[in-house]
């Protein structure tokens, strides 16, 4: 990928150019390597390798990003059913990286994943999903403006765990019920610098606050019918509530004066949405739609934000 871009820009008649830095050029080469096994009729193994080298050219203004990065990933699932009514999906991924591009890549990151889908009967579905990831960065760095210094501000570590499940009923050929939850929370450890200027006005080191963590999760909770009343039209009706949650705590009393700086980063929301969808498709293969929305948003940390919002929209398409 080759990206060329002008060495100044004006933006009015008469006024003095703005330097503009060298897009980055880029070229990546990639090896993969896939294989399956089957040792017994109801078990299958997947494998996979990957080995990216992405190569940067025009960096010499771009402080800090390294000219290669070069990543491995390796990916192991199995998946079998110890019944016909049970199918079960395990997985986990492995990725290594040298000389990261920049601070939120990681240099080892793992994900884990178990699915599992269940029919105890022909008229109920159950499904759950668990995956969690993790990822380390031995050593992240900042750029202070002035004096212009290059600060190491150590690890960053993150955790992520999402699960979903859900039970589908289905009532007859032209009716399923589903109700649904999920849970995702993320957290993430860091060092974070934060500018300083002394009282002559002038630039100084920054304030490094240690092994901070940010903490957000949500739960949402979920309603759906999906009926054809007349056979000729689908509709699609659903309702979903979620709540969400997220903070993080400043280490160092600078952080705290005149106005805590992590009382910007509180969150605390609930957002409620209602839908109705309805599609006929005719006989010559045109499908129309109508689907009506509404979003109701409450901000638990302040009113202001609160807000409703409503939507609708109509679809025409044709297959071929």
């Amino acid at each position: 990928m080759e990206i060329d871009n002008p060495d100044y820009v004006r933006r009015f008649v008469g006024d003095a150019d703005n330097i503009v830095r060298q897009s980055i050029s880029a070229k990546n080469d990639l090896f993969s390597l896939a294989a399956r096994y089957r040792p017994l009729q109801k078990i299958t193994i997947l494998a996979d390798y990957e080995f990216v080298h992405h190569e940067r050219e025009n960096i010499a203004e771009w402080r800090l990003l390294p000219e290669s990065t070069k990543s491995n990933t390796l990916k192991l699932s199995a998946s079998f059913r110890p019944v016909n009514t049970l199918k079960i999906k395990v997985g986990t991924d492995y990725r290594f990286v040298n000389d990261p591009g920049s601070n939120i890549e990681p240099d080892y990151s793992n994900k884990t994943q178990f699915t599992t889908t269940y029919l105890p009967t022909t008229w109920l579905t159950a499904f759950l999903d668990y995956r969690r990831a993790k990822t380390v960065r031995d050593n992240t760095a900042f750029l202070n403006s002035e004096p212009d210094i290059t600060v190491n501000s150590g690890r960053r570590e993150t955790k992520n765990d999402k699960f979903f499940s859900s039970l589908s009923f289905l009532f007859s050929p032209e009716s399923i019920l589903t109700a649904s939850f999920a849970h995702f929370r993320g957290e993430v450890e860091q060092n974070l610098a934060y500018g300083k200027w002394n009282s002559a006005g002038t630039g100084d080191m920054p304030y490094l606050d240690q092994e901070v963590i940010y903490v957000d999760r949500a739960d949402s909770y979920a309603l759906s019918l999906n009926f054809s009343p007349w056979g000729w039209m689908d509709v699609l009706t659903s309702v979903s509530y979620t709540e969400s949650d997220g903070e993080f705590q400043a280490g160092i009393s600078t952080a705290q004066t005149p106005v805590p700086l992590d009382s910007f980063s509180t969150l605390q929301v609930a957002e409620t949405v209602y839908a109705v969808e309805i599609s006929k498709t005719f006989p010559s293969k045109f499908v129309v739609g109508l689907r009506f929305l509404s979003i109701l948003f409450d901000d638990k940390n302040d009113d202001t934000q609160d807000s409703r919002i409503y939507i609708s929209t109509c679809t025409l398409k044709r297959h071929f």
